[in-house]
């Protein structure tokens, strides 16, 4: 059927970007974030366990340290919000800001969101 073909080239998509991602040199921030969307989403994509916190520590903050603007401001919005780590607005704000230096129009909404609600 359509539904077992979609599962499975799900699950060879995550393969893929995974066996990437987890070498210890990868510098492929496309291949950590999405990973890392994987384990963000969890259950609906059928994959892997949901977990937020694998998604944060062991993939985005690796791309954002790549100098990647879109990691940069997934990053901010975790610290802003809690997902997969406890909130903090300081932290959020720093990826925030280095995302919308970076160009990134999500950073620069999340830099502004905080600001509008005196949150930094």
């Amino acid at each position: 059927s359509c539904e077992k073909d979609s599962t499975q080239s799900t699950w060879a998509a995550f393969e893929l970007f995974k066996s990437v991602a987890d070498q210890a040199t990868c510098r492929n921030a496309a291949a950590l974030i999405n990973t890392g969307l994987y384990y963000e989403k969890g259950e609906k994509e059928g994959v892997v366990a949901k977990d937020m916190q694998v998604a944060l520590t062991k993939y985005y903050l690796r791309a954002a340290t790549l100098g990647d603007s879109t990691a940069m401001a997934i990053v901010g919005c975790c610290y802003e919000t809690g997902q997969g780590c406890k909130v903090d607005y300081e932290l959020a704000a720093d990826y925030y800001v280095k995302g919308a230096m970076a160009g990134n129009n999500h950073a620069r909404e999340g830099l502004k969101r905080l600001r509008d609600s005196g949150k930094i």
